[in-house]
């Protein structure tokens, strides 16, 4: 049960955090999954192409409200944190790859 109920967090945020964004980090990730196996010299390198992506989708949501409330003219400083709330949704996501990506590699130095 807390399963499903942890499942249905991760897919709000998920979609909250932008569709496409989220699923090209998300393509990255599994991607560096299989590098861990396949090719583990590249894993860290895609952590961090997992980390500059998802700071580049915070940069176009953040660019995108700012678009909004300068033609809207005057919004609630609310509608505005809520905002920088959800487009950072995406930082989180692309860190916490980055910070697999970097146990995987000490893990494998390990190993060798």
């Amino acid at each position: 049960m807390i399963l499903l109920n942890v499942f249905g967090i991760m897919t709000r945020l998920f979609v909250e955090g932008g569709s496409v964004g989220m699923s090209i980090v998300t393509i990255i990730f599994v991607g560096m999954l299989f590098a861990a196996w396949k090719a583990p010299n590249w894993v860290e390198e895609l952590g961090q192409a997992a980390l500059v992506f998802g700071i580049m989708w915070f940069l176009v949501g953040v660019n995108q409200a700012f678009n909004d409330i300068f033609f809207a003219g005057d919004i609630a400083p609310s509608v505005l944190c809520s905002g920088l709330k959800v487009a950072s949704i995406s930082i989180m996501y692309g860190v916490m790859i980055y910070i697999i990506s970097l146990i995987i590699r000490s893990v494998q130095k390990l190993r060798v």
